[in-house]
């Protein structure tokens, strides 16, 4: 099977639009922080919680082949539900752009996920998984949300912002330095939005180049 897999070309705008597009679908483009477990239900998925998914097996949670499950870890879902959205919004991806590889299984348990992994060439397992985060970031943080979030907290902190990022310039930070130093910033305020991590949310903010243009650089 593995020479028969291929990663689909998506681009981030793809995954913009797709993720955009589920949440029209649903009804939940104006709805934050965006109830992924809902929607996911809405596609005909149950969440099934997993004792030791990650200590044992280093994941967060899979989806099983038959498309019908989400095994994420029992732990992640009690002790850090921020991540536990994320880990159910990357599995989504799977089924809405991965669906011609994930349709042809029928695993429903960890050891035929695994054995599904083995079969996978290595940098098709990359991308696919690069699919899914991107995917996931824009589905809990969708960009015009995002944008409208930043804009309000610049209206609210900008001259506090540009004061400690003068500070930054003075102490001889590395302009890759001054960037990160304003998006953990700018992340640690709006994660709350979104309910997500500030990772998440910095990324978005890196993905959609919005801290740039705010210290005067190209994009």
């Amino acid at each position: 099977m593995a020479e028969l897999i291929k990663a689909p070309f998506i681009t981030i705008e793809d995954s913009r639009n797709y993720a955009k597009n589920l949440l029209v679908k649903y009804g939940m483009l104006e709805n934050l922080p965006v109830n992924v477990e809902r929607l996911s239900e809405l596609m005909g998925l149950d969440t099934v919680p997993m004792h030791n998914l990650e200590v044992d097996f280093g994941i967060h949670g899979f989806l099983a082949g038959n498309n019908k499950e989400i095994y994420a870890d029992l732990k992640t879902w009690e002790m850090n539900p921020r991540r536990h959205r994320f880990t159910i919004a990357h599995e989504l991806v799977h089924l809405v752009q991965h669906n011609n590889i994930y349709c042809e299984l029928n695993y429903s348990d960890l050891c035929g996920y695994e054995s599904f992994l083995e079969g996978i060439p290595g940098d098709v397992l990359y991308w696919l998984e690069k699919h899914a985060d991107n995917f996931a970031g824009c589905l809990l943080v969708p960009t015009e949300s995002l944008i409208n979030a930043y804009n309000d907290f610049l209206r609210k902190d900008n001259d506090a912002l540009k004061k400690k990022t003068f500070q930054a310039k003075e102490a001889g930070l590395s302009r890759e330095m001054i960037i990160d130093f304003v998006a953990d910033r700018i992340a640690g305020n709006l994660c709350g939005i979104f309910d997500v991590t500030d990772t998440v949310v910095k990324i978005r903010l890196l993905r959609e180049d919005l801290v740039k243009p705010l210290l005067g650089l190209p994009n």
